[in-house]
């Protein structure tokens, strides 16, 4: 009996190394073991597990995409480039964190469940997500989102200090919009079915461009261009020019002397704006900014004509930034 035992384990091992040359089942079919009703699955291959790993769960987080749309392109753009007729296909997208926040949400629910290395070294690995899961976190960041539009909208009609606090709060409801839109989609993909919103992105937009609207800024500069440029920056965004108003909004261009650096001339700076009521600032912040030419005079006009084109959206950007008090 024990020969007989001994033979039996020797037969079963060898039979268990003969069937690990086989490709498993999961490889072209994972719905036999997980059913697509109630997983998402992907595959990944490559030279070794961790790689393999990190490209299967690449892969099942490319179903869930997130879609560009022309609302979450840099606002201010949008504004400026609508207020004159032209597309705005080609802004500066602001999307970024947006991307990486819903990349998170859904590899936080995937495991990896099963590997198979090929008789030619190939290593694949099987990335699993639980869609009942899955789901549970989109409502859950829904329901956030929508939580959170509800009070800064709220804040921003009846209790803002000031038209840039209440602007402020009405950029931010802006961007939660775009997370909640964000994860309605990726719930769309797990569940079949979302939630309806008590907001839309075009409501939110309405709200920012009338509190635009209300705003009243005087214009000064240490520069008479830059003076004329950032008017018609804050034109642009639907602001009003009353020379008596309490806001003072104001702009510093400093720049450095030129410099030559193997034929080429460069010039660097910053340009700062700032936003007043009486003694008190209300927003204001800088950025750097640097041009070259081959030419000492184009550098310098190249410098100002980059101001020029960006002054609406750093405008935009200060007066919906963190307060500088904070």
């Amino acid at each position: 009996m024990n020969r007989l035992t001994v033979y039996l384990l020797i037969v079963a091992l060898l039979g268990a190394c003969s069937t690990s040359d086989q490709q498993p089942q999961w490889i072209d079919n994972a719905a036999v073991d997980y059913p697509a009703e109630k997983y998402l699955t992907a595959i990944g291959e490559a030279d070794n597990r961790e790689t393999a790993a990190g490209r299967a769960r690449a892969n099942l987080a490319q179903i869930f995409q997130v879609a560009i749309k022309d609302n979450q392109q840099d606002f201010s753009q949008a504004i400026v480039n609508n207020s004159q007729g032209q597309s705005t296909s080609d802004n500066q997208l602001r999307v970024a964190r947006f991307v990486n926040t819903q990349a998170q949400q859904v590899l936080e629910g995937t495991d990896i469940v099963s590997y198979w290395e090929s008789p030619e070294g190939k290593v694949f690995s099987l990335a699993l997500l639980d869609k009942a899961a899955a789901s549970r976190r989109f409502r859950e960041s829904i329901r956030d989102a929508d939580r959170k539009t509800r009070e800064l909208i709220e804040y921003a009609s009846n209790q803002a200090p000031n038209p840039v606090a209440a602007l402020r709060a009405l950029e931010e409801a802006r961007l939660s919009q775009l997370e909640r839109d964000n994860s309605h989609r990726n719930l769309m993909v797990t569940a079949g079915k979302g939630i309806n919103s008590p907001y839309s992105s075009d409501e939110v937009t309405a709200l920012i461009r009338n509190a635009l609207s209300t705003l009243q800024f005087a214009i000064s500069a240490d520069d008479s261009q830059i003076q004329s440029e950032l008017g018609n920056a804050a034109a642009s965004l639907g602001v009003q020019l009353v020379p008596a108003s309490v806001y003072q909004l104001s702009s510093t261009l400093d720049t450095e002397p030129l410099q030559q650096k193997q034929g080429w001339w460069w010039i660097r700076g910053s340009l700062e704006l700032e936003l007043r009521q009486a003694e008190a600032t209300l927003a204001k912040q800088r950025w750097p900014i640097k041009q070259s030419s081959m030419e000492a005079g184009m550098a310098q006009q190249r410098l100002r004509d980059t101001v020029n084109k960006k002054l609406p959206s750093y405008l935009y950007q200060m007066l919906t930034a963190t307060p500088v008090n904070q």
